[in-house]
């Protein structure tokens, strides 16, 4: 007669879900629309059967540009039962990012109800919860250097003692990046250099956020700003070299809340319309492509490749 109750943490850099999918957070724009990562069912780590990658201690984020994603934190919360014990009962499950000053920057918490028959001598059964909270660097989430945790905490509400002792995964962050000392008109695109060049329409920070292509050739009109067939963004600099985006995503509607919805499709039509965009990640460009679709990029790294 068993009862086994355990609370974990985790921080790493993005999340290979046995789907075959992955997310990655670290050096992302932020809030990219993310596919379904479940695809399985194990003991270990209920429907993602994979642990975050890019585990450390300390990140040196002097690379990741105010606007990015730096961390996929992940909480999971698993009980068991065997022989003649039971559970029965309802839980609150509460997953928080601590900033190094301790105040609490982000918080996901809701109720959950458990109902564990006695599986019989020899037999076990288990319940789990699987869940996320990622952190980004701008001034209301990481913007200073110092120790940031993620905390879950797990408290009965009715029934059983559901509760577990709380479990904190702590990283130390190197070289936070500094609050930008751009202009203050948002929404402008521009070419500078070899690079393209935009401010999202977002109200709290003044992003500025550079784009590095990949050449093409020559030839092409100084400044002009394009999307090809296949649905690339294209731009060329001063002596007429031409660079290519290296990425750009179809709207989806995100497996993870707060981000994107589904992909707005307005026409062919509206072909060649390109923005700063102001939904959801506020750090991204968003053009139409000649099918029609919303399609997306920016400064940030693909967010389905692992890094």
């Amino acid at each position: 007669m068993t009862i086994a109750k355990f609370n974990c943490a985790w921080v790493g850099e993005g999340v290979k879900g046995t789907s075959g999918c992955i997310m990655t957070q670290w050096k992302t724009n932020a809030n990219m629309p993310s596919p379904n990562l479940c695809g399985g069912d194990c003991y270990e780590y209920g429907m993602m059967c994979q642990r975050p990658y890019g585990e450390a201690a300390s990140y040196n984020t002097a690379l990741n540009c105010r606007g990015f994603e730096t961390f996929q934190g992940a909480g999971h919360i698993r009980y068991c039962v065997c022989g003649t014990s039971c559970l029965n009962g309802t839980y609150c499950r509460c997953l928080q990012w601590i900033h190094c000053d301790g105040s609490v920057m982000w918080t996901s918490n809701s109720q959950e109800c458990i109902n564990l028959p006695a599986p019989g001598v020899g037999d076990w059964t288990y319940h789990y919860h699987f869940y996320f909270l990622q952190m980004g660097t701008n001034c209301w989430e990481i913007d200073a250097d110092g120790d940031y945790c993620l905390r879950s905490c797990v408290t009965n509400v009715s029934g059983d003692d559901l509760s577990i002792a709380t479990n904190c995964c702590c990283v130390t962050i190197e070289n936070a990046p500094a609050a930008p000392s751009t202009g203050a008109i948002k929404g402008v695109i521009w070419v500078e250099g070899d690079d393209l060049h935009f401010r999202p329409e977002q109200s709290t920070e003044a992003w500025e956020h550079a784009m590095q292509g990949t050449c093409e050739g020559t030839g092409a009109t100084a400044g002009a700003i394009w999307i090809d067939t296949n649905h690339y963004l294209h731009w060329a600099n001063a002596g007429g070299c031409h660079f290519i985006a290296d990425w750009r995503i179809c709207q989806f509607c995100s497996w993870f809340g707060g981000s994107s919805g589904a992909n707005p499709a307005p026409g062919s039509s509206y072909a060649g319309s390109i923005w700063a965009d102001g939904e959801f990640g506020y750090s991204h460009l968003a053009y139409i492509g000649c099918d029609g679709n919303k399609y997306i990029t920016g400064a940030g790294e693909c967010p389905y490749v692992a890094t």
